[in-house]
């Protein structure tokens, strides 16, 4: 019985639904089932189904029955790389994906306040070994070279404005108090930094320095929902 289901399925894919249902039919009539004819019948009427079920079903059913018989290949059995993805790492992100906005806040504010105490020589005096300044007479003169467009009596301002804001910053993103207001400020003070260095320096420089990289950095940081280990969050819980 079991091979002649599947001729006629077979059978079915090239004549049609009636092509399978008719044969079958006639088989069944001409079939003796001995005293068990009326449990068979209904039993086989129950395997075509009381509507005749369309072409798509029994096709569906003959493709079902391939694949359970097809063997698994050792590769299929293995976890693979989408079900990691689908399963394993939204579980990893929701759990520790809100403390990346703690390495960001670190890196940005450290950053920031390495690069000022440069200026007043806390690193070291110029010429020693990873020290770009060493005295904030020499950051002026550098920032009179990148906005050589602008009047020389803007320079000292601009140098003294953006010091002060890398400090405020810095600080504001290492304690966590407005966070997003001080993530979005410092990404477009970076993208400014990234610009002047472009046109002055040329586009490699910024890029050897990662300052779009950073810039970008701080923009993720501004669109974070929760900072952890922050006065922010601290602040978020008394308030409920």
């Amino acid at each position: 019985m079991r091979l002649f289901f599947l001729a006629c399925w077979r059978r079915s894919e090239s004549n049609g639904l009636w092509s399978c249902a008719k044969p079958f039919r006639k088989g069944l009539r001409g079939h003796k089932f001995g005293g068990r004819d009326r449990n068979a019948r209904s039993e086989a009427s129950n395997a075509l189904g009381q509507r005749r079920g369309s072409r798509g079903s029994l096709l569906t059913v003959k493709k079902w029955i391939d694949e359970m018989n097809t063997p698994l290949s050792p590769a299929s059995q293995r976890p693979s790389l989408r079900h990691f993805e689908q399963t394993v790492f939204p579980l990893a992100m929701s759990k520790w994906g809100s403390f990346s906005s703690v390495f960001l806040r670190f890196a940005l504010g450290l950053s920031f306040l390495s690069a000022v105490a440069d200026r007043f020589g806390l690193w070291g005096q110029f010429g020693q070994p990873n020290v770009a300044w060493g005295t904030f007479s020499r950051f002026v003169e550098y920032t009179g070279r990148l906005n050589s467009y602008l009047p020389p009596r803007m320079t000292l301002t601009l140098a003294v404005i953006s010091t002060g804001a890398e400090i405020l910053f810095g600080l504001l993103l290492l304690v966590g108090w407005h966070t997003r207001t001080a993530a979005l400020l410092s990404g477009i003070l970076l993208m400014a930094f990234g610009l002047a260095m472009a046109l002055a320096l040329g586009a490699k420089a910024p890029l050897d320095f990662s300052v779009f990289s950073a810039a970008g950095g701080a923009l993720l940081l501004a669109g974070c929902e929760r900072f952890p280990f922050s006065v922010d969050g601290l602040l978020l819980l008394r308030s409920r």
